[in-house]
Parts: C-alpha cells; structure tokens; sequence
C-alpha cells in the first residue's frame, strides 16, 4: 500500500508542479503578498469510505459534486486534504476518480492516513503526525 500512496502522491505532486509552472508564463504569475502569513489557503477534506462513499468537508457528495467544488477550489488557488480508509488495501475505484479530479485540477495534496487529517504521509508512505 505504501508503493500506492507512494504513487498516487508522486504522480499528483508532478501534475500539480509541472503542469501549474508550465502553463502561466512567468511575467503573467501574480505578485507573492507582501505578508505571507495572513494569506490563507482554502482546504476541502475529502475522504473516500471503504465502499467507495466521498465526502467533502464532512458532507456527502456525488464525483460530479466534488468536481465542482475542487473547479472552484482551484480558482480559489487551494489544495486538498485527502484520506480514505483502509490504506493498506486494494483502493475502491471511487478513490481512484477522486485522485484524478484532484489531478485534473492541478491542486495540491495532502494524503493522510488519519481521518481526522492530523498527519501527512510523505513520498515514502509514512505518516508524520506533524501534519507537514
């Protein structure tokens, strides 16, 4: 499982990175804020269940609802928490499609193993309960 997560963090960090810096040309990229700190960024926690069930931020939705709402979050420029359960076993295909919307629009991903997003799995599939 951890070859997954592994796989699944590589493949949407190098969508997210390639494709983002690839499609604006630098002189068109809008300044950093002056204070970074106050700058905050909007997160949608998405979890998938066991039997394929997404939620969004608590709220159950349909693909086509969380498509909506990650388009959105993207314009908003904001990244995605992500935990489905059971890790260690075979994905339902549902977490596979969410992966993919969350790919499709370039957002970043934090993939975590705890339900309650209090830890971060790095490139390696290990948990940081840290939450970086």
């Amino acid at each position: 499982m951890r070859s997954v997560l592994a796989a699944i963090s590589i493949t949407v960090a190098l969508l997210t990175g390639c494709q983002r810096d690839s499609a604006v040309p630098a002189r068109s990229r809008s300044p950093q804020p002056e204070n970074p700190a106050v700058q905050v960024t909007k997160v949608v926690k998405v979890k998938v269940s066991g039997s394929g069930g997404i939620t969004a931020d608590g709220q159950t939705v349909t693909l086509e609802q969380l498509a909506g709402k990650l388009a959105e979050l993207a314009k908003a420029g904001g990244e995605v928490w992500y935990h489905r359960e059971n890790p260690t076993g075979e994905p339902h295909p549902n977490a596979m499609k969410v992966i993919s919307l969350v790919a499709a629009n370039r957002l970043p991903v934090k993939l975590s193993a705890k339900p309650d997003f209090s830890d971060a799995v790095d490139d390696k599939g290990v948990s940081s309960s840290d939450g970086r």
